[in-house]
């Protein structure tokens, strides 16, 4: 194996003028994204027989018209459409192994078992944003131009086409942070500040996850350095998703060990020892899976990565 965190590698953080559990995170993406109607939780695939689940599409609630009749003409009989979509749960996973010397030398109280469950929460967090937006970049639909910046006109294009293929219901646009300034500069500047959006408050921000930032043009907005890139990365592809848009399901282990085991979502942490080598080790394992429910129900949101 290799990776294990040994004091040979942590040279910087316990270099002796280091102030004893003073420290400050490496910069990553620590958005969450907390239940939205966008997103559909088909269940979880425990004690199904399968790692599969399906939700079904019904064409029910006025999806199909009358048609015209004379005065005793029969009418025909109307075939009920449906469809459905099939998430596959996929296993992933990560494991810290800092050796017992790394772990008594501690001066950040970093290496315990209490911070690795943190982490463990925090990336099961990360990872339902990582699919969506990965996912989100799969619609058919598109609006923007490759190497020009994401202005209004595009958003509400996407809105357009939403509206036009009946996708009703709350949206959700992920932006990545380039494509969402490039919109509030436009918003900000051509239009001399009359169009607004609804900030967002720390009510909603926790509700909604820490990438929230409010409401533009009705559709929530939430900002995301996981905005897949397309064309060789010389473009973002954000997306504008309708309720069940994107369908996501998970699973969750039983506990064999509860000394050694917990349930996080959609996956478990646990403890391991590697004695003859010092080792203790934190292993994170997670079981997701996300598909896209209706290709009418998203539009891609397309512009250039360094466009200004």
């Amino acid at each position: 194996m290799a990776n294990e965190t040994l004091i040979a590698n942590l040279t910087d953080s316990r270099a002796s003028e280091i102030i004893m559990g003073d420290y400050e995170r490496f910069l990553a993406e620590r958005t969450s994204l907390p239940q939205h109607p966008a997103l559909r939780y088909a269940g979880r695939v425990n004690g199904e027989g399968i790692l599969t689940k399906t939700l079904p599409f019904i064409g029910i609630d006025a999806n199909d018209m009358t048609e015209d009749l004379t005065e005793i003409e029969e009418m025909g009989f109307t075939q009920l459409p449906d469809d459905k979509v099939t998430v596959t749960v996929a296993r992933k996973g990560k494991a810290y192994a800092p050796s017992d010397m790394a772990r008594m030398t501690d001066n950040l109280n970093v290496l315990t078992p209490e911070r690795f469950v943190q982490d463990a929460f925090a990336t099961a967090m990360q990872e339902l944003v990582k699919l969506a937006a990965s996912t989100a970049a799969g619609f058919t639909g598109s609006v923007g131009t490759s190497g020009q910046v994401l202005g209004a006109e595009a958003f509400l294009e996407a809105q357009k086409d939403l509206d036009v293929a009946n996708a009703d219901g709350e949206t959700l646009a992920l932006l990545a942070p380039q494509q969402w300034f490039n919109l509030r500069a436009e918003l900000a500047l051509d239009s001399g500040g009359t169009v607004q959006w609804q900030p967002a408050t720390a009510e909603l921000v926790a509700r909604r996850g820490t990438g929230y930032k409010g409401k533009l043009f009705g559709s929530d907005i939430f900002v995301t350095n996981r905005v897949t890139k397309i064309n060789a990365d010389a473009d973002f592809a954000g997306a504008l998703v309708a309720a069940g848009g994107l369908v996501w399901a998970d699973g969750v282990p039983p506990i064999d060990d509860p000394t050694r085991q917990v349930q996080i979502p959609h996956g478990t942490f646990e403890l391991d020892r590697s004695g003859r080598k010092a080792l203790s080790e934190y292993i994170l394992n997670l079981y997701l899976g996300m598909s896209i429910g209706q290709d009418a129900r998203g539009v891609k949101l397309v512009s250039g990565v360094s466009a200004s």
